[in-house]
């Protein structure tokens, strides 16, 4: 069985010290003034951020796995709705009509020629914002 170290709260210095060594493991991060004494989340906070090892906190791995989930497939679902646009362009193209899956240049795509257009660049918005949401 392991023992652990214990930690005491000093009121005088409103920091954690530890008991076998009553040498302050770290300075306070805040200075409150003298009568204000923290309760609550604030002083459960100080306690954990007095030493590296009480700061353990819950990753919550499965939500994150989750959430990532419901974003991948989000994404999937506008990058089929984008290649299906680009696939119905390349089945109607016209020689004489110009769309915006075919755009080599970014001026192009600011340029919507048709409502199909519109549609597209709605699409690139969204898949943009679905994007940056999934790789942050």
């Amino acid at each position: 069985m392991a023992i652990l170290p214990q930690h005491g709260y000093n009121a005088q210095t409103l920091s954690y010290q530890h008991k076998a060594s009553s040498i302050s493991t770290a300075a306070p991060l805040v200075q409150y003034p003298v009568k204000f004494k923290p309760t609550g989340y604030a002083q459960f906070a100080d306690f954990i951020s007095s030493d590296k090892e009480l700061a353990v906190y819950c990753r919550f791995d499965r939500t994150a796995a989750r959430i990532l989930l419901v974003l991948q497939s989000r994404l999937l679902f506008k990058q089929q709705q984008l290649d299906l646009l680009d696939e119905e362009d390349a089945a109607a193209r016209k020689d004489d009509e110009k769309f915006l899956s075919s755009a080599t240049i970014c001026e192009e795509l600011r340029q919507p020629r048709s409502p199909r257009d519109e549609k597209r660049n709605q699409l690139y918005d969204e898949l943009k914002d679905a994007l940056k949401e999934y790789c942050t």
